[in-house]
């Protein structure tokens, strides 16, 4: 499992219904949970059977963040989430059909880190998750009524519509309000335009062509409001992407165009070097600065 940079409830109506867990531009939190969503029996209808040519791992990795199956867990005869508590925290995790295990404090003591300012923590991949939370009898409620919409087939497990802000939803499927289940269908819609688009480009098959790779290339489309990064501004209807290249010690990771990931991969320039270069020099500055005043 990988950390998830910030874990917060998920409230509607005054009432916590779940957590969501925020997702880092990483690999573990890439590549879907389809593994996770099978072992609570939810459905994994997949975009990509819609699209001719299945060879994308771009594309792979998108299409658990496509909620065409608005689905709920089916699978109380085979409970997998559990509490598991210390004198500090609260656990929530789950045990898996992988190795059967269930975890302990111990075990899970390297998958999180507890700012002393936040209430929550956790860590998932594509087959497990788990939060973390201060010991407390209102965080055990919220723990203990998750367990229970398991064992009533009321579990949801999906994932922020927002691209800009990708991460893991655990909730209640029961609490979520009508207009939001409406909500995150429409925008699997949009999605699936974007996915089109992507699909087109052939980015993939251009970086590797070029000796090149990558650890996540997260696409968007900007929105109407337009979208700025520290080296350009992009303009409605842009096709960008969030670029964690491989090789970081001379590529920069950001959001870049879809022509600057090309210039990048066929003629190694562009924003891509440049930003590093800029990085690299901003980099040794401060170090000079912190010699001379130390």
């Amino acid at each position: 499992m990988r950390n998830s940079p910030k874990v917060e409830t998920v409230e509607v109506n005054g009432q916590v219904i779940g957590f969501a867990l925020e997702a880092d531009f990483t690999a573990e939190h890439e590549w879907g949970v389809d593994q996770m969503k099978r072992e609570f029996n939810i459905p994994t209808m997949k975009l990509k059977e819609h699209i001719e040519k299945k060879n994308s791992n771009i594309l792979n990795r998108l299409f658990y963040k496509i909620p065409l199956n608005i689905e709920h867990s089916h699978n109380a005869e085979d409970p997998h989430l559990y509490i598991i508590k210390n004198k500090e925290y609260l656990f929530l995790t789950m045990s898996n059909n992988y190795d059967g295990k269930k975890r302990t404090p111990k075990d899970l003591n390297r998958y999180y880190y507890m700012r002393k300012d936040r209430e929550f923590g956790g860590a998932w991949d594509e087959s497990e998750f788990m939060i973390v939370a201060k010991n407390t009898k209102e965080n055990l409620e919220f723990f203990k009524m998750l367990v229970k919409a398991e064992l009533e087939n009321d579990l949801f497990i999906g994932f922020y519509p927002d691209v800009l802000k990708q991460g893991l939803l655990i909730l209640k499927y029961s609490g979520i309000l009508e207009e939001d289940l409406l909500a995150y269908e429409e925008s699997s819609k949009e999605a699936a335009v974007m996915l089109q688009l992507v699909h087109d480009s052939k980015i993939e098959k251009t970086i590797k062509a070029n000796g090149k790779g990558f650890h996540a290339l997260r696409p968007m489309i900007v929105s109407e409001e337009g979208f700025k990064t520290a080296h350009n501004s992009y303009e409605s209807g842009t096709l960008m992407f969030f670029l964690n290249p491989q090789e970081q010690r001379k590529y920069a990771s950001g959001w870049y165009s879809l022509a600057e990931i090309q210039e990048w991969a066929e003629k190694d320039s562009g924003p891509v070097i440049e930003r590093k270069k800029k990085e690299d020099e901003e980099r040794i500055a401060r170090e000079k600065k912190a010699n001379k005043n130390a």
